[in-house]
């Protein structure tokens, strides 16, 4: 399994493999200083080429005035801290209530049709092997978020009781 990014500004997608990701961090100069569109996709190969989608996340993405995006930055650390509690909050009895859960980044209908033509052109067989991946994963980060809403509404309820 691999993973790319794929950053989206003024519709033209930028492209970065996850070779050029160290220590969380990656460097896009044409971005500097801006918020881009990002798609993290992971995927499956076939003879050393992406052949199908496995996971999409979407993510507005902040670049640095050098462009350098890093995800150990204290606000993405932040959102990485609020979805583990969600994750392994059935696994420890904890007292205090959830904090609000951070709501999924969803692409507008012009966004994502950018992103499926960048695709299509330049990996085309990801599209064909897994045609409604990147819409599976939209619905699926909604209905998580659901979920979320619903977690933290139960734990509030449960602290007004005690």
């Amino acid at each position: 399994m691999r993973v790319k990014y794929f950053c989206l500004l003024d519709e033209e997608v930028y492209e970065i493999p996850s070779s050029k990701v160290r220590n969380g961090k990656f460097l896009k100069e044409e971005l500097a200083g801006r918020t881009a569109m990002m798609m993290e996709m992971t995927y499956e190969t076939e003879n050393r080429r992406p052949f199908k989608i496995n996971r999409v996340v979407f993510e507005r993405a902040a670049f640095d005035e050098h462009g350098i995006y890093d995800s150990n930055h204290p606000a993405n650390l932040k959102k990485f801290c609020i979805k583990l509690k969600y994750l392994y909050f059935a696994l420890y009895d904890c007292s205090e209530p959830l904090p609000i859960p951070s709501a999924p980044v969803v692409p507008t209908e012009k966004e994502l049709a950018i992103f499926k033509a960048y695709l299509y052109r330049k990996y085309p067989a990801l599209l064909k092997n897994s045609p409604a991946a990147i819409e599976d994963w939209i619905a699926k980060s909604l209905e998580i978020h659901k979920k979320e809403i619903e977690m933290l509404k139960a734990t509030h309820r449960k602290k007004k009781k005690a």
